[in-house]
């Protein structure tokens, strides 16, 4: 058996507990990018994000799952799904209020009504995958499902 022995003069990383954690956030402690947990915790909000961006690349050894990049905020989620290739995607895009549709059963893509709020939606999306340098955004070619799986 291959010796695990941490090569002399690196750091040791401390273990944590979810007793310590649970600790260290309710005393304010950061556990995330530089930021304490102690403003939003008390009800303080300001500056926190409003919105998460997804993305999930095509796998042949997955293939009933495509290429998709959402973005959730606390009431709507917007997903689409890049075929790869550069052209239009090849699955039908998803639009759901989810204050209103928590299970996402109406999707409201092709609802007039809601045009401004899926452009906008739209536009959060490419600004977050630009802040997490997400673009260019070359998903790979989704050779989509087979009759046989593949072998791995």
């Amino acid at each position: 058996m291959a010796s695990r022995a941490r090569p002399q003069g690196a750091a040791r990383r401390p273990h944590r507990s979810g007793a310590e954690i649970r600790t260290r956030v309710r005393h304010g402690a950061s556990l995330a990018a530089g930021q304490s947990w102690k403003r939003l915790l008390s009800g303080d909000s300001a500056g926190w994000r409003t919105a998460f961006f997804y993305q999930y690349n095509y796998e042949p050894q997955f293939p009933y799952t495509p290429n998709v990049r959402a973005i959730r905020t606390n009431r709507w989620k917007y997903i689409h799904y890049p075929h790869g290739d550069g052209g239009p995607d090849r699955y039908a895009a998803e639009l759901y209020d989810l204050g209103n549709d928590p299970l996402e059963t109406q999707n409201l893509i092709s609802i007039a009504a809601h045009a401004q709020r899926l452009g906008e939606l739209r536009d959060e999306l490419h600004r977050l995958m630009q802040r997490h340098h997400a673009l260019p955004d070359k998903p790979p070619l989704d050779e989509g499902i087979r009759e046989v799986l593949p072998k791995y």
